[in-house]
């Protein structure tokens, strides 16, 4: 399962969240083209993984296996990667072709990831589902910094070449599934007492709240980043090097969430995680409107680091709870990746609203990163008061 899930995901990192890297050097999309573009990312992986369950139940229905289903939907990824090589092929008027590759690569990973989600967790529980929860984020998030590093050579001269490459990678990954994994996933034994604590379900509920924030705020950073380290002097190479430091501090932190078990039932994480996503994020974003040179960018990586670290701890949370609450079945996956989803469709929407704005003469040029701040901050304090709201009415009668 971690071979799988680490090959695979250095092909997802680089179209998930290496893409706005390459489409912005590479195929000269504007800050505004990829804002959009992040927004069609957003709306159809939460289609295809709200919808993942059904997808995977239609199959076996007709024949085909979970893992059948799996090994397909892979090669499918791989085989839409060659798309942005025939657009430079093409010419410029083929750029479409690049906003195709999202339009079905993003729902396809919509339904890989709920199913991988499902064999990770099958027949296991408590201290073994942790463990291997927390080693599982680990390889996909190391997989994603391999990734941002692997194509920061060639992020500006070879753009397709790197996506295509990547994607191979999914094609690589089909014929691992079929040989190694078994044809459905692992079953939880029976029970006859409560399998987890009853505030398990309250936390799983808090998290599932918390995590499409920080998904809110990674998918507007990352169409916002390539823009932010060009107006701070960085080179495209520099760049994603620079940006993947969120990426470390994150595997990192999965590791040594796998490693402890004392935050299982426990409240602060959630509080922890969610400051250090806000703070993280905040100080990223504001940084280049009053720092710049050398200063500036290491100001903004500090603030990745922050933000990297809450990600992970609310992560983990997330995923711990869903597993262990929801077991083996896709539909768990699918729910706790279709609010990843949500993140990436709401979270673009505020430096697009922004942009268009400034563009448009209502928002003055030096006040974008603050207006992009404000924005993702409000959503956030909303969302943030329907957890509160959660744990009241969960705790009411206790």
């Amino acid at each position: 399962m971690l071979a799988i899930t680490f090959v695979s995901s250095i092909g997802t990192g680089v179209v998930t969240n290496g893409v706005f890297f390459l489409t912005k050097s590479g195929f000269g999309f504007s800050d505004l083209a990829n804002y959009w573009l992040a927004l069609v990312m957003g709306v159809t992986y939460i289609v295809a993984a709200r919808f993942s369950h059904a997808a995977v139940e239609f199959f076996n229905r007709r024949g085909l296996s979970t893992r059948g289903v799996l090994a397909w939907t892979l090669v499918l990824m791989g085989v839409f990667s060659a798309l942005p090589l025939v657009a430079t092929r093409l010419g410029p008027s083929a750029s479409w072709l690049v906003w195709a590759m999202v339009v079905v690569y993003s729902p396809l990973t919509g339904i890989v990831w709920p199913v991988v989600e499902s064999f990770l967790s099958g027949g296991r529980q408590g201290e073994g589902l942790r463990k291997a929860a927390g080693i599982w984020n680990a390889t996909w998030s190391g997989a994603i910094i391999v990734s941002y590093f692997g194509m920061s050579r060639y992020v500006k001269e070879s753009p397709a070449q790197v996506v295509l490459i990547l994607g191979a990678m999914h094609v690589v990954t089909a014929p691992i599934v079929v040989w190694l994994l078994p044809r459905e996933p692992g079953a939880h034994a029976p029970e006859h007492h409560e399998p987890h604590p009853s505030i398990y379900t309250t936390l799983l509920t808090t998290f599932r709240t918390l995590l499409p924030i920080g998904y809110i705020m990674l998918s507007a950073l990352s169409p916002y980043l390539p823009g932010a380290m060009e107006r701070m002097g960085v080179g495209p190479a520099a760049a994603v090097q620079l940006a993947a430091s969120w990426l470390v501090a994150r595997a990192i932190t999965f590791w040594l969430m796998g490693r402890a078990a004392s935050w299982h039932g426990k409240w602060w994480p959630a509080v922890v995680g969610a400051a250090l996503v806000f703070a993280g994020f905040g100080v990223t974003v504001v940084t280049p409107g009053f720092f710049a040179g050398t200063t500036g960018v290491a100001i903004q990586v500090a603030g990745l680091v922050v933000f990297g670290i809450g990600m992970a701890i609310v992560y983990s949370g997330a995923v711990y709870y869903a597993l262990e609450v929801g077991r083996a079945e896709v539909e768990a996956g699918g729910t706790h990746e279709s609010l990843v989803g949500v993140g990436y469709t709401i979270g673009p929407l505020c430096p697009l609203l922004a942009e268009l704005a400034r563009q448009k003469g209502i928002l003055a040029a030096g006040r974008f990163e603050v207006a992009v701040f404000g924005a993702v901050g409000v959503v956030s304090l909303v969302m943030a008061a329907v957890v509160v709201r959660q744990i009241m009415r969960h705790t009411s009668g206790r």
